[in-house]
């Protein structure tokens, strides 16, 4: 499972906004991130440069935290909430939220049936995601050779509160197969896209079989692992916690 990753920009800056206004947050703002939040996501499929190819920062993101994701046929980044939750969902509470979603159940299970056959994919920029070995108990982040961000594929549901009538733009990341470098650590590992891949993905035109072919492992020869020290209990706050972890990935 993939339940913490780095993010490329600081966790929070939504709800941020909410609570200091938006003149005040963005003034505090990083040049990248301003460029994340105020430019169209672009990218050339024949030079494989995208515009997150910049140096960048990252911050480490569990369930529940808001990162950045691209929507299907949208060009701009936008802040969702970790965590995909069905519509049928009783309350933002609801321990039926999950962070993952096995690539060979998002055709059966109904959890995911309905967001799968709608089109609802997205892709998560990040600089990597973390395991643990169960034995050694060591940790790892698994990342790009090339120290180039990393693309999750991902699946997005716009739940609405039954009682606020507000929506809450969630998304699960895709898991599958773990390639030669992640299967000794972890029996999954998230579906990381190429840049010439990120087309098909995003495009409403290519059709759920074609975007199914991509659900694979990614080429370990173009990863690296390293071993970090584990995270600060702290880090997972009190909203980030309640999601059912063994639950219906």
């Amino acid at each position: 499972m993939c339940y913490n990753y780095e993010t490329l920009v600081k966790r929070g800056i939504e709800r941020s906004k909410r609570e200091l206004g938006e003149d005040v947050v963005m003034q505090n703002l990083s040049e990248h991130e301003q460029l994340f939040l105020n430019l169209p996501y672009e990218f050339d499929p024949d030079s494989l440069q995208g515009n997150t190819s910049i140096v960048y920062s990252s911050a480490s993101v569990f369930p529940g935290a808001e990162a950045i994701v691209l929507p299907i046929s949208s060009k701009y980044l936008s802040y969702y909430n970790f965590g995909f939750m069905p519509d049928w969902a009783s309350g933002k509470d609801d321990k039926r939220k999950n962070f993952n979603a096995r690539s060979d159940s998002l055709r059966s299970l109904n959890y995911w049936k309905k967001a799968w056959y709608n089109q609802q994919r997205c892709i998560i920029p990040a600089k990597g995601f973390y395991e643990t070995d169960r034995v050694s108990k060591k940790r790892y982040l698994f990342s790009s050779k090339s120290n180039e961000p990393v693309y999750f594929a991902g699946i997005f549901n716009h739940w609405k509160d039954p009682i606020s009538q507000n929506i809450h733009k969630t998304f699960a990341i895709i898991t599958t197969e773990p390639n030669e470098l992640v299967a000794p650590i972890h029996n999954r590992m998230p579906v990381m896209l190429s840049l010439k891949d990120h087309e098909i993905w995003l495009s409403e035109q290519s059709g759920e079989a074609k975007a199914f072919e991509l659900l694979r492992p990614f080429d370990a020869n173009l990863m690296q692992q390293q071993e970090i020290e584990l995270p600060p209990r702290k880090t997972k706050i009190k909203p980030q916690l309640g999601f059912d972890f063994d639950g219906q990935n």
